[in-house]
């Protein structure tokens, strides 16, 4: 579907017709097939191309490794395979060797995209690797992949700690490593609307700890780092400052009565979360 208008076309179509008419089509034939009868993916022969591809890669994934259903875009199934052999790799060796690693193993017509695809998005990749997200969020978050939020937000629910990592990610993604406060709070704002399935009850977290984390996201320091700063990975930390508020020390403070509740400001927030 080439021409500028294709995407608002293509979503148009997608919202009328192809679930339905996918679900009949792929009873018989193979998802890639269809998408090249209907002319949505190119020739046959790309057709059998990416299947080649993917049988290869489902081949090699290790078998706690499983294989999420991707899109049709090459990228999008380099990327999801990419994180998930760089997960299982981490340990056991460097990065740069990992990196060369992953495309050596791919089939040779195959390699120049995926050298490609991380000397454009590798720093982001190994950036997010480290902050522990799903293969499939970070594909989505860096726009190699679109649509696959949903598939994250079925997962187990996040912890405090794993929501703020993946803020602290997006607001990096967004606003870079030297944001001002007033960005921040302009993006935490608006966040819960431009990834609505990256972060699960992102309203009230976003409310809760918003006022703590403006003044810390998007800065140089690591998702990690920041998260313990404000208490929601592993506690305050203790090396070089000391704040005063206690507010800052978590919902359990801050909702362990109705005085500290006034106090914090989180009184609205503790009656419709967490108090029956």
């Amino acid at each position: 579907m080439p021409g500028p208008a294709a995407p608002k076309l293509c979503r148009e179509q997608v919202d009328k017709n192809l679930p339905l008419s996918f679900a009949f089509l792929t009873s018989f034939a193979k998802p890639a097939q269809v998408c090249s009868v209907l002319g949505l993916c190119g020739s046959q022969s790309e057709g059998q191309q990416h299947d080649l591809l993917t049988n290869h890669i489902q081949d090699t994934l290790k078998s706690a490794m499983t294989m999420t259903k991707v899109q049709f875009a090459p990228q999008c199934t380099f990327c999801v395979y990419l994180i998930k052999i760089l997960k299982n790799m981490l340990p056991k060796m460097a990065v740069i060797d990992m990196l060369g690693k992953v495309c050596g193993i791919l089939p040779s017509s195959y390699r120049d995209q995926c050298k490609n695809l991380i000397e454009k998005y590798g720093k982001k990749l190994m950036d997010m690797l480290l902050s522990y997200i799903n293969p499939e969020a970070i594909c989505t978050l860096i726009q190699v992949c679109h649509g696959m939020e949903t598939l994250v937000s079925e997962s187990a629910p996040l912890s405090d700690c794993d929501s703020c990592l993946t803020l602290a990610v997006l607001t990096h993604l967004q606003l870079g490593s030297n944001a001002s406060e007033p960005q921040t709070a302009s993006f935490l704002g608006s966040v819960c609307q431009l990834h609505p399935n990256a972060l699960p009850k992102c309203d009230g977290f976003t409310k809760l700890h918003g006022h703590q984390l403006k003044g810390v996201l998007g800065k140089p320091e690591s998702a990690l780092n920041v998260c313990e700063v404000v208490g929601l990975c592993g506690g305050v930390r203790e090396a070089g400052e000391q704040r005063e508020d206690p507010c800052i020390l978590g919902t359990s403070y801050r909702c362990r009565d109705l005085k500290t509740a006034l106090e914090c400001g989180t009184v609205s927030f503790c009656q419709k979360f967490l108090w029956k």
